[in-house]
């Protein structure tokens, strides 16, 4: 392994988990929020930022830019009075898809942006078609040259976007860059994630008239004088549903603290019928499993409020040494199963058939140095590692790191023996 995959997250397995772990803030609200910054040229406090480094990639991006922007105890801080040029820079655009978001709201501040194509996690294709299709319906002008993207927005006008998927990062563009036309705008078919809530939440704190109906249709009215803003991200579900995929893997009595259950409802309605128990009780959950899972379940991702694709990985890692034959489909992306060679190496028994895989529950798993492929299979990893017999070492660390703020100490106040080392 090269010098970037040394690194790697030792657990050792086989102990049933308690304690008590509190949920930061998520990822996949917290990153376009950032981006949202550059809308208002004022300062901006992002409460329960997470340490992540697809955060500190967002706030180099936005330094670049010429604001302000730091991470300090929780907190990031971006001041975007002098922003001072609209092309983001090649290194930083690499590191992460969702750098694609600087899109949108980089053209309704400057009247212009500019960037490469995206890096981050290789989940498969991917297209930022519609992404350039809302935008274009704005009126903005967008050129591809190469590997580049070059935006227009020189005549901008209110429209009525109709998203032929609810993709989040296209309703996430098309909203931010709907904040600078003159008149009110509607996106139907958009996403109704939690972390889509989040973003209007906190464009409505900078002064901007962004509203939904909760069923899929946002309403913008531009050009509103905007102001300072100061916001909470929400709790992360996703950390919430892999901290619960590890108690049902290897059993165990576990307070979830800072967690919001209604965002929740399609992945405790699957950890239920896995034999889970969920206590709630003001903003935490006890979660109680016994680590044998009985019964045939079945997984299809979908939308939301559908089973989220991105809890898919750590809820395969909690069926591999089930009782039973259970198969999981995957509708979002079509490259989410390339951890399946790595739970083999654990002594998994997976079959993949097309979008979907068929897991044999095992008698038991063993330990292994497997390698985290993506960020999500790299948590997956972590959770099949809590109910495997002796020591795992995950490697590839850098991929988790993008989406978890120190996960091996989160595991630690489980109960868990979890430690990063290299």
């Amino acid at each position: 392994m090269d010098g970037l995959c040394r690194e790697y997250i030792k657990i050792k397995g086989g102990k049933p988990l308690s304690g008590v772990a509190r949920i930061h803030g998520a990822k996949n609200a917290v990153l376009p929020i950032l981006a949202a910054t550059v809308l208002n040229a004022a300062e901006n406090v992002i409460e329960d930022c997470p340490d992540l480094s697809d955060v500190r990639a967002t706030l180099e991006i936005l330094t670049a830019l010429g604001c302000e922007a730091y991470f300090e105890n929780g907190r990031a801080f971006v001041d975007s009075k002098n922003i001072t040029t609209a092309s983001v820079p090649f290194e930083q655009m690499q590191k992460m898809r969702s750098s694609v978001i600087f899109l949108g709201a980089l053209a309704a501040r400057l009247g212009e942006a500019h960037m490469c194509l995206p890096g981050g996690c290789s989940l498969g294709l991917r297209p930022i078609d519609m992404h350039i299709e809302a935008l274009r319906a704005l009126g903005m002008e967008i050129e591809v040259d190469g590997l580049c993207l070059h935006c227009y927005a020189k005549n901008l006008h209110p429209a009525e976007i109709r998203l032929k998927f609810p993709s989040v990062g296209a309703t996430e563009n098309a909203v931010l860059a709907a904040t600078a036309t003159q008149g009110v705008t509607t996106i139907t078919g958009a996403a109704q994630e939690p972390e889509i809530d989040d973003l209007l939440h906190f464009l409505r704190k900078q002064g901007h008239l962004v509203f939904s109906d909760g069923k899929g249709c946002i309403t913008i009215n531009g050009k509103q004088p905007l102001h300072e803003a100061h916001h909470r991200v929400i709790p992360d579900r996703i950390l919430a549903a892999t901290l619960m995929a590890g108690v049902i893997t290897c059993g165990g009595d576990v307070v979830l603290e800072n967690i919001r259950p209604d965002h929740m409802e399609s992945v405790l309605h699957v950890f239920r019928n896995m034999g889970a128990i969920f206590i709630f009780s003001q903003n935490a959950v006890r979660v109680k499993a016994s680590g044998n899972v009985k019964g045939d379940i079945t997984v299809e991702t979908l939308p939301y409020p559908g089973f989220p694709t991105d809890v898919q990985s750590v809820c395969m890692a909690a069926l591999l040494k089930s009782e039973g034959i259970h198969e999981i489909r995957e509708n979002i992306f079509e490259d989410r199963f390339r951890v399946v060679s790595e739970f083999e190496k654990m002594g998994a028994n997976i079959i993949p058939i097309g979008n979907k895989v068929r897991i044999v529950g095992a008698k038991a798993l063993h330990g292994a140095d497997v390698e985290a492929t993506d960020l999500r299979a790299g948590a997956a990893l972590c959770v099949a590692a809590l109910g495997a017999e002796g020591d795992t070492r995950v490697f590839s660390v850098h991929h988790i790191k993008r989406g978890y703020d120190n996960l091996p100490q989160i595991l630690s106040n489980m109960g868990a023996t979890a430690v990063e080392k290299g």
